[in-house]
């Protein structure tokens, strides 16, 4: 099992013309470290399974979303073309080694 992290931007529910989505849109984990997350990656068999903090999704803040493991499938009829595609997909969401607690329960 191979872990790691991806940092990304919490989605912007606010109108795309706004002063407040231009701000945002510019934004660095430097500048408004509020509005972005740590997403944790576990590759098992060369499928990535990946956990998002909890945050609010949607036009008016009800639904929430992360906070469980997802499974994305790799579907790649030969092994090594899984392993290359499990690492353009780490290299593109700019993954980085990483130890933590924790992993997806498989059945």
């Amino acid at each position: 099992m191979e872990k790691y992290t991806a940092v990304f931007k919490f989605p912007i529910n606010f109108h795309s013309n706004s002063e407040q989505a231009m701000s945002l849109r510019s934004a660095t984990p430097e500048t408004h470290p509020d509005r972005f997350g740590v997403t944790l990656i576990c590759v098992i068999n060369n499928t990535v399974y990946w956990k998002q903090p909890k945050h609010f999704v949607g036009v008016i803040n009800l639904r929430t979303k992360g906070g469980k493991w997802v499974e994305s499938p790799l579907n790649a009829p030969v092994r090594e073309r899984c392993d290359t595609v499990t690492k353009k997909i780490l290299e593109h969401l700019g993954a980085v080694p990483a130890s933590f607690r924790g992993a997806p329960r498989l059945k």
